[in-house]
């Protein structure tokens, strides 16, 4: 068995024993722990244990609505609250650019002037942070927001704090998540020209050859900021302005991309949100997601209202499918994770997922496969609204033609909404291809029979086909005896001077894109002959004269072969040699007949 320990469902590096030890516990190591247990059967998970550090308690500074409770001063700090029936006000913000519902308010006053740091990390939940100033819900100025950059789904952010100035700290739940707050504060009395990003870099997809942008948009007190991009953790030769551009998107630029960006004056930095550049082969503009939520909200579609406090540009919600499509996503799950209450996709524990969204714009079977990527994958496909509530419609792990990327066949229903889940076996990342299509099997509307035929003929087999939609094409193979018969892909198969050699199994395939349909007949050199070898004529010794009588057919083999003496039955053979000895023969004329049966139920006979 292998193991694999979590916090927040989220795999915890390295702790793969059968215990996990947190030494010297703090506040910032609570959080909910798990462990995932796997053997070449399956995984299952352990129950969700709380591990709450002891320390202050936050309640009275922390309140349901702005401006909070108690005002803080403190230059730094640390505790504990809860945003469990909190609730979202009217026209307030969206924060750290996702949507959430949940919020509490910390209220703040600078105690000095340097850089302020406040961190969301021991917390059992996916928080969400944003600091702001002002006098109403609905009328802040955003100064930093963050979602995940402390780490297990904790927050933090760092800003220019002003001595005397009161910045109000809203900590969300993630699509509305609730439990226990870990806070912790600090401020450090430096030359307050720490950058802040305005708006970071998208998620973003593009087909080859078309040009691709990634932006940032960051400020500081001096205005001296310098840069530098990176990709797939690997800093970019050259990229080091507020903008990396590419002429021609290629399969070798998708990845993930972040930029650092550096106070001249302080030297202080600040790193922005990941975001994945994916190539497609249509112009949809649909990424994957990292979260379950934001593969449901289109990465935070639903935030274009409130731009001015948006860090993302928002993208597309899913891909629309119809009939006849083909699709290829490029991606990669550098960086992904696994969040508290996901299923273990195909029975693998995982660790690395993606999230895609495809509807179904028609009927039919949809094939989804991850042939091409370079990592041993495990793929699975949903429906449904709520991690805990999500319906299987298929999971695989290695049922791909190389036995080790994935492929789920499923029938779609017209406007039906499906969630892909693509992983790696033991949390491996890598990059992944994605395809999909939709549509279904050629129906075969003229098929083939059984038939006889007669040496020296010429045989003309033909099959026809219809495919749904019929845009779509049908490729031809034709088989004999299980063989495929090179250079016969047409619908139909001559067949010159037909022979004996010619008789046996012919089989017509017709494929697309979702599979193949066929039609068997056989065909055989008839009708069938048999041809008696007897007891020569002479003289014999009186008494019991064993004679030998067989027989052979010219066509297919024979069964149930009967020798008859006149009417009079004299033995059967079901198996070769086809010949019987005749004793005790007495002295005459004899009529000797052969009957038999081919494997097309034809019969035989010969006197």
């Amino acid at each position: 068995m292998s193991y694999q320990w979590r916090l927040n469902g989220t795999t915890i590096p390295g702790a793969t024993g059968t215990s996990y030890t947190v030494a010297d516990v703090e506040l910032n190591n609570s959080g909910i722990y798990s462990v995932a247990v796997q053997n070449p059967v399956g995984a299952v998970n352990s129950i969700r244990t709380l591990l709450l550090a002891t320390g202050q308690s936050l309640a009275q500074y922390l309140g349901d609505n702005f401006p909070g409770a108690q005002t803080n001063s403190d230059t730094s700090g640390s505790g504990f609250g809860s945003n469990v029936g909190a609730t979202r006000e009217p026209g307030e913000p969206i924060h750290g650019g996702k949507v959430g519902g949940s919020s509490v308010w910390f209220t703040w006053k600078a105690p000095a002037s340097g850089v302020a740091t406040f961190s969301t990390l021991g917390s059992s939940f996916d928080t969400l942070i944003a600091v702001y100033v002002g006098d109403t819900v609905t009328n802040l100025t955003r100064l930093v927001g963050d979602d995940d950059s402390a780490g297990f789904f904790a927050s933090t952010v760092s800003f220019n704090a002003t001595n005397g100035v009161v910045y109000h700290i809203a900590i969300d739940g993630r699509a509305g998540a609730t439990g226990n707050i870990v806070l912790s504060w600090s401020l450090l009395d430096v030359v307050a020209d720490a950058p802040t990003i305005i708006y970071a870099p998208s998620n973003q997809t593009a087909v080859v050859g078309q040009p691709v942008d990634f932006t940032v948009l960051a400020q500081s007190p001096s205005g001296n900021l310098t840069y530098q991009w990176y990709f797939n953790n690997n800093p970019i030769n050259l990229a080091t302005g507020s903008t990396l551009h590419y002429d021609e998107a290629t399969v070798g630029l998708a990845g993930q991309y972040y930029v650092i960006v550096t106070s001249a004056v302080s030297s202080q930095s600040v790193t922005s949100p990941s975001a994945t550049l994916e190539i497609n082969s249509a112009t949809n503009t649909t990424p994957s997601e990292d979260k379950f939520a934001d593969v449901l909200s289109g990465g935070g579609a639903a935030l274009v209202a409130y731009k001015p406090h948006y860090s993302r540009n928002p993208q597309g919600q899913l891909v629309p499918v119809s009939a006849g499509a083909v699709g290829t996503q490029l991606m990669n799950n550098f960086g992904a994770t696994k969040e508290d209450g996901e299923p273990d996709h195909a029975g693998v524990a995982g660790g690395s997922s993606r999230w895609f969204s495809l509807q179904a714009l028609d009927n039919g079977t949809m094939i989804v496969d991850t042939i091409g990527s370079d990592f041993d994958t495990v793929l699975a496909v949903y429906t449904g609204t709520n991690l805990l509530t999500l319906k299987t419609i298929g999971s695989d792990d290695n049922s791909a033609p190389d036995g080790i990327r994935s492929q789920v066949t499923f029938t779609a229903t017209n406007g039906v909404t499906y969630l892909v889940a693509v992983d790696g076996v033991n949390g491996v990342q890598g990059n992944i291809v994605l395809n999909w299509r939709l549509g279904n099997l050629p129906v075969i509307t003229q098929g083939l029979t059984n038939k006889l035929v007669k040496a020296g003929t010429n045989v003309f087999l033909t099959i026809a086909a219809t495919n749904d939609p019929v845009t779509v094409p049908i490729t031809y193979q034709w088989q004999y005896n299980g063989a495929n018969i090179p250079g016969a892909t047409d619908p139909s198969l001559a067949i010159n001077k037909f022979q004996t050699g010619n008789a046996g199994a012919y089989r017509a395939l017709a494929s697309n894109y979702v599979g193949i349909a066929s039609t068997t007949g056989i065909l055989a050199a008839g009708p069938p002959t048999v041809v008696i070898t007897a007891p020569v004529t002479g003289l014999y010794t009186k008494g019991p004269t064993n004679l030998v009588v067989s027989a052979a057919s010219s066509g297919l083999d024979l069964t149930n072969l009967t020798f008859y003496q006149g009417t009079t039955k004299i033995g059967t053979r079901t198996n070769l040699p086809y010949s019987i000895t005749w004793s005790n023969v007495a002295a005459g004329i004899y009529n000797l007949t052969a009957r038999g049966m081919d494997k097309l139920g034809q019969t035989g006979t010969s006197a």
